[in-house]
């Protein structure tokens, strides 16, 4: 029996509040992270989120 398959929706979500929580807690620390380097982590997440999306589009087509 395999588990349910979570929407892509949710799983990106949870990596930007994740992503979210890592600036907060790095803010704290010596080695905080800029804004850019924030934003190019959000870019990278959506990015990959993009092309998951994209190649379940692609299954769902070729089925």
């Amino acid at each position: 029996m395999s588990a349910a398959v979570r929407p892509l929706a949710d799983a990106a979500e949870e990596a930007l509040v994740r992503l979210d929580g890592e600036f907060a807690r790095r803010a704290l620390g010596a080695r905080p992270w800029t804004v850019a380097d924030y934003y190019v982590r959000v870019e990278r997440i959506k990015a990959q989120y993009t092309l998951c999306r994209e190649g379940q589009r692609r299954a769902e087509a070729a089925s």
